[in-house]
């Protein structure tokens, strides 16, 4: 007999994920909400708005040690979120080596390491490098996020890019800064890459 796991909200047993029936009905999904795109991505999708109770589960993730969530958030992600047939490569959008250094993961990272391994779908966890170190983006608005990353990317020369599908894995889209920087970083190498992305949660 299965043991069942508990309710990360509720802390009932259930049976699949970590999520309870009920409490998984009260999360405040976008998935019914139509995708968002901008002119470097192709379609950005995301799980939830980002608000109570999600947004304090990714800063607990994020911040927090609370590594349990990523196979919830994973799971969640490949179950409601849509992957293009023709995807070839997951990438996460990667941290500075210091604030690596300082946190001791990157959560995209890890929810891109499950994705990729549950769809078989290459992983390259190197091909992105973050050579900026970067202030926070919590108290910038949408010029002072754009700003911020500015060139903060840089394409692993070791690694060949070459026109293809890829899938950007991140937490939260808030202005888009972050992934638009990384898409057009990506773009400057291989000029016809296709880009779509995940996030657990969008800014309403």
């Amino acid at each position: 007999m299965l043991e069942p796991h508990f309710c990360f909200r509720c802390n009932r047993p259930c049976l699949k994920q970590d999520l309870c029936k009920k409490c998984t009905t009260q999360l405040p999904w976008v998935t019914h909400l139509p995708t968002l795109k901008t002119a470097e991505i192709n379609e950005i999708q995301s799980l939830f708005s980002h608000e109570e109770p999600i947004s304090n589960w990714i800063h607990q993730f994020k911040y927090r040690n609370h590594l349990q969530l990523t196979s919830l958030f994973s799971e969640l992600m490949l179950e409601h979120l849509n992957i293009p047939p023709s995807t070839e490569q997951i990438i996460a959008i990667p941290l500075h080596k210091k604030r690596l250094k300082e946190r001791g993961y990157n959560q995209a990272e890890l929810l891109a390491k499950k994705i990729a391994k549950h769809t078989k779908i290459s992983y390259q966890p190197d091909l992105m490098i973050r050579h900026k170190k970067t202030d926070s983006q919590i108290q910038l608005n949408a010029s002072q996020r754009q700003k911020n990353v500015k060139n903060c990317f840089r394409i692993n020369p070791e690694i060949e890019l070459s026109k293809q599908h890829i899938l950007i894995i991140d937490d939260v889209y808030t202005s888009g800064a972050t992934l638009n920087e990384a898409a057009k970083t990506l773009k400057k190498s291989a000029l016809e890459t296709q880009i779509t992305a995940w996030t657990i949660a969008r800014a309403s």
